[in-house]
């Protein structure tokens, strides 16, 4: 296993969450500013607790 240390990755643990993340946060801030605020909150809290529940495997 390589250990990344460089980059994005060195801060970034699941690079996919966060692409995910920052897509919904994109779309939602077209969609309107209060809904944006709303979605990214639900949808960074169900991250954090999948990625918490797939660490824990």
């Amino acid at each position: 296993m390589i250990l990344v240390d460089k980059g994005p990755c060195k801060y970034v643990r699941h690079s996919s969450y966060t692409g995910a993340f920052v897509a919904i946060l994109g779309l939602s801030l077209l969609a309107h500013p209060i809904l944006s605020i709303v979605v990214s909150i639900i949808t960074f809290v169900a991250y954090y607790f999948r990625i918490k529940n797939e660490e824990k495997h």
